[in-house]
Protein backbone atom coordinates (compact mmCIF):
# COMPACT_ATOMS: atom_id res chain seq x y z
CA UNK A 1 0.00 0.00 0.00
CA UNK A 2 1.15 3.52 -0.51
CA UNK A 3 -0.49 6.66 -0.48
CA UNK A 4 -0.79 8.86 -4.02
CA UNK A 5 -0.38 12.84 -3.66
CA UNK A 6 1.35 15.79 -5.23
CA UNK A 7 4.89 16.55 -3.59
CA UNK A 8 3.98 20.00 -3.58
CA UNK A 9 0.80 22.28 -3.24
CA UNK A 10 -0.21 25.62 -3.72
CA UNK A 11 -1.35 27.27 -0.63
CA UNK A 12 -4.55 28.10 -2.14
CA UNK A 13 -5.19 24.70 -3.60
CA UNK A 14 -7.35 21.89 -3.21
CA UNK A 15 -6.30 18.65 -4.20
CA UNK A 16 -7.13 14.51 -3.42
CA UNK A 17 -4.57 11.93 -1.80
CA UNK A 18 -5.42 8.26 -2.55
CA UNK A 19 -4.96 5.44 -0.59
CA UNK A 20 -3.67 2.99 -3.59
CA UNK A 21 -4.28 -0.92 -2.17
CA UNK A 22 -7.39 -3.24 -2.55
CA UNK A 23 -7.86 -2.48 1.76
CA UNK A 24 -11.62 -2.49 2.36
CA UNK A 25 -11.28 -0.27 5.27
CA UNK A 26 -9.63 3.05 5.65
CA UNK A 27 -8.81 5.27 8.92
CA UNK A 28 -6.91 8.53 7.62
CA UNK A 29 -5.25 10.58 10.72
CA UNK A 30 -7.98 13.46 10.11
CA UNK A 31 -10.86 10.46 11.35
CA UNK A 32 -11.94 10.03 7.39
CA UNK A 33 -12.80 6.58 6.27
CA UNK A 34 -12.27 7.09 2.77
CA UNK A 35 -9.81 5.67 0.07
CA UNK A 36 -9.37 9.17 -1.29
CA UNK A 37 -9.50 12.24 1.01
CA UNK A 38 -10.02 15.64 0.01
CA UNK A 39 -7.56 18.05 1.38
CA UNK A 40 -6.56 21.87 1.01
CA UNK A 41 -6.56 24.76 1.37
CA UNK A 42 -3.29 25.33 3.44
CA UNK A 43 -1.48 28.65 4.81
CA UNK A 44 2.41 28.01 3.66
CA UNK A 45 3.43 28.05 7.00
CA UNK A 46 1.65 24.41 7.66
CA UNK A 47 2.78 20.99 6.92
CA UNK A 48 0.43 18.94 6.63
CA UNK A 49 0.64 15.35 7.78
CA UNK A 50 -1.56 12.48 7.22
CA UNK A 51 -1.24 8.79 8.32
CA UNK A 52 -3.34 6.14 6.93
CA UNK A 53 -4.45 2.47 8.74
CA UNK A 54 -6.14 0.49 6.13
CA UNK A 55 -7.60 -3.23 6.50
CA UNK A 56 -7.97 -5.70 3.90
CA UNK A 57 -10.67 -8.12 3.39
CA UNK A 58 -8.12 -11.08 5.20
CA UNK A 59 -8.23 -8.70 8.32
CA UNK A 60 -4.53 -8.17 7.08
CA UNK A 61 -3.53 -4.37 8.44
CA UNK A 62 -0.86 -1.78 6.92
CA UNK A 63 -0.26 1.91 7.74
CA UNK A 64 1.60 4.49 5.66
CA UNK A 65 1.95 8.20 6.53
CA UNK A 66 2.69 11.51 4.07
CA UNK A 67 4.21 15.24 4.60
CA UNK A 68 2.78 17.49 1.87
CA UNK A 69 5.17 20.63 0.72
CA UNK A 70 3.02 23.67 1.06
CA UNK A 71 4.32 26.84 -0.79
CA UNK A 72 2.92 30.07 -1.96
CA UNK A 73 2.25 30.39 -5.64
CA UNK A 74 0.54 33.42 -7.61
CA UNK A 75 -1.98 32.75 -10.22
CA UNK A 76 -0.92 34.58 -13.44
CA UNK A 77 -3.72 35.14 -15.00
CA UNK A 78 -4.41 38.07 -12.13
CA UNK A 79 -2.14 40.27 -13.55
CA UNK A 80 -3.23 43.22 -15.50
CA UNK A 81 -2.23 43.25 -18.95
CA UNK A 82 -1.16 46.85 -21.00
CA UNK A 83 0.28 47.48 -24.51
CA UNK A 84 1.88 50.24 -23.46
CA UNK A 85 5.30 48.49 -23.99
CA UNK A 86 5.59 45.41 -25.59
CA UNK A 87 8.27 42.78 -25.22
CA UNK A 88 9.11 40.02 -27.74
CA UNK A 89 10.06 36.40 -26.74
CA UNK A 90 11.39 34.39 -29.30
CA UNK A 91 11.51 31.73 -31.06
CA UNK A 92 7.78 30.59 -29.27
CA UNK A 93 7.48 27.33 -29.19
CA UNK A 94 10.88 26.75 -28.29
CA UNK A 95 13.71 23.95 -26.90
CA UNK A 96 14.64 25.80 -23.77
CA UNK A 97 16.51 28.36 -25.12
CA UNK A 98 14.62 31.76 -25.80
CA UNK A 99 15.75 35.50 -26.23
CA UNK A 100 13.33 38.49 -24.51
CA UNK A 101 13.46 41.70 -26.56
CA UNK A 102 12.66 44.57 -24.69
CA UNK A 103 10.88 46.85 -27.53
CA UNK A 104 10.79 50.16 -25.27
CA UNK A 105 14.15 50.39 -23.62
CA UNK A 106 12.72 53.85 -21.94
CA UNK A 107 10.77 51.24 -20.15
CA UNK A 108 12.41 50.48 -16.67
CA UNK A 109 11.55 46.74 -15.81
CA UNK A 110 11.33 46.24 -12.18
CA UNK A 111 11.02 42.41 -12.24
CA UNK A 112 10.77 39.85 -14.68
CA UNK A 113 9.00 36.61 -13.14
CA UNK A 114 8.80 32.78 -14.61
CA UNK A 115 5.84 30.88 -13.23
CA UNK A 116 4.63 27.35 -14.39
CA UNK A 117 1.24 27.11 -15.68
CA UNK A 118 0.43 25.74 -12.04
CA UNK A 119 1.32 29.12 -10.49
CA UNK A 120 4.64 28.22 -8.96
CA UNK A 121 7.41 30.82 -8.91
CA UNK A 122 10.09 29.13 -11.36
CA UNK A 123 12.79 32.61 -10.73
CA UNK A 124 12.65 35.90 -10.81
CA UNK A 125 14.54 38.81 -11.89
CA UNK A 126 15.15 41.79 -10.57
CA UNK A 127 15.90 45.38 -12.59
CA UNK A 128 15.75 44.27 -16.27
CA UNK A 129 17.14 46.99 -18.24
CA UNK A 130 18.23 45.06 -21.46
CA UNK A 131 17.56 42.33 -23.39
CA UNK A 132 18.11 39.13 -22.58
CA UNK A 133 19.02 35.44 -23.78
CA UNK A 134 18.12 32.21 -21.31
CA UNK A 135 19.15 28.68 -21.49
CA UNK A 136 16.23 26.90 -19.51
CA UNK A 137 16.83 23.22 -20.95
CA UNK A 138 16.52 21.69 -17.49
CA UNK A 139 12.83 22.74 -17.64
CA UNK A 140 9.94 20.25 -18.31
CA UNK A 141 8.01 20.43 -21.24
CA UNK A 142 4.94 22.67 -20.81
CA UNK A 143 3.87 25.77 -21.08
CA UNK A 144 4.90 28.56 -19.10
CA UNK A 145 4.03 32.63 -17.94
CA UNK A 146 6.47 35.17 -18.38
CA UNK A 147 5.21 38.24 -16.30
CA UNK A 148 6.99 41.68 -16.59
CA UNK A 149 6.64 44.23 -14.04
CA UNK A 150 6.96 48.07 -14.47
CA UNK A 151 5.97 50.37 -11.61
CA UNK A 152 2.63 51.27 -13.44
CA UNK A 153 1.79 48.28 -15.63
CA UNK A 154 2.59 44.35 -16.39
CA UNK A 155 2.89 42.55 -19.28
CA UNK A 156 2.44 38.96 -19.25
CA UNK A 157 3.26 36.33 -22.16
CA UNK A 158 3.03 32.73 -22.35
CA UNK A 159 6.07 30.37 -23.35
CA UNK A 160 6.12 26.66 -24.72
CA UNK A 161 8.95 24.05 -24.22
CA UNK A 162 8.58 21.53 -26.26
CA UNK A 163 11.63 19.60 -26.07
Amino acid sequence: MNISAPDTLCSDSIASITAITNASSFYWSNGDTTQTLNIGPFSSTQTPYYSLFVIDSNGCTKSDSIELTIEDCIDPSHVNNTDDFEITVYPNPNNGIFNINIIDPNSEIENFILFSIEGKIIFKIDNIKSNYNFNLQDLSIGMYMLVFNTSSKSIQKKIIINN
